[in-house]
């Protein structure tokens, strides 16, 4: 069976995510795990610093993930002290996410590390193809989330 050149590149771009997903989870790991977190728990972390007072529900929305990944999340996030929710008075079913002076602490931190990790992913390219790498990242990360969205 021949593999014609567009099943080559959908093969590559698989592997390279593969890897490079694989890799970053190995760097960011050990140090959010210091911390008290796990893989996902700093992407919403970014998300309630930026939005304090968010909702459960927004912040799923803005990150593309199940319900109750969000929730089994938090409820670590609380019990480890880097968030508080506060009942909407209106409806007891929504809660308001704060982030706490721990959490604030911890971005810190993060941010640290997420920068290191761009300049490690990042170290070769030009700052015309950072740019364009964003660029095109951004298409292929929309393409993805209105996949997501329409089919599942």
């Amino acid at each position: 069976m021949e593999i014609d050149a567009t099943m080559e590149m959908a093969n590559k771009l698989v592997l390279w995510q593969r890897t490079t997903e694989k890799v970053r989870t190995m760097f960011f790991m050990p140090r959010l795990n210091a911390l008290g977190f796990n893989k996902g728990h700093f992407i919403y972390m970014f998300a309630i610093l930026a939005n304090p007072g968010i909702t459960q529900e927004k912040l799923r929305d803005l990150n593309v993930l199940h319900a109750s990944n969000i929730s089994r999340g938090l409820v670590h996030m609380e019990k480890n002290g880097y968030i508080t929710r506060e009942t909407f008075k209106k409806d007891n079913r929504t809660c308001h996410l704060y982030p706490t002076a721990k959490a604030e602490e911890a971005m810190k931190i993060i941010m640290d590390i997420t920068l290191e990790w761009y300049r490690i992913a990042t170290e070769d390219l030009t700052e015309t193809e950072q740019q364009e790498f964003h660029k095109i990242l951004g298409k292929i990360a929309k393409n993805s989330e209105n996949y997501f969205n329409l089919k599942m």
